[in-house]
């Protein structure tokens, strides 16, 4: 398998492993929780101020509508991390996190593991 691989690729190789006949979908928009039952619900009682509202609503709504390509932008202590902390929190997903600098990718996801309660 190549160092880099996409989802396709993988399910690619592991059907024909196990060529079986023992095929298998993954539905991403498929509910796992209740709705009501945030898996990544914020632990700090903080609020969004300024601009960090309508970029959370943006981003979210983006999201919804299948966007491939969203652009975050803010100057050094702005925000971000936080701001994406809070769109993790309403869509209530998993995300993949991915650097090129490795330990930029470590301080980020440390970061904003920071303000979910329990990520370990």
């Amino acid at each position: 398998m190549n160092k880099f691989s996409t989802i396709d690729n993988i399910l690619d190789n592991n059907n024909n492993k196990n060529n079986n006949n023992n095929n298998f979908e993954i539905d991403f928009n498929k509910k796992t929780i209740d709705d009501n039952k945030s898996k990544f619900a914020l632990s700090k009682s903080l609020s969004p101020k300024g601009d960090q509202p309508q970029a959370i609503n943006s981003l979210v709504e983006g999201i919804k509508a299948n966007k491939k390509k969203q652009i975050l932008l803010g100057v050094t202590g702005s925000g971000k991390t936080f701001t994406i902390a809070n769109v993790i929190s309403k869509i209530n997903k998993n995300v993949l996190v991915y650097h090129t600098i490795k330990l930029l990718q470590h301080s980020y996801i440390l970061n904003l593991k920071s303000f979910f309660p329990i990520i370990t």
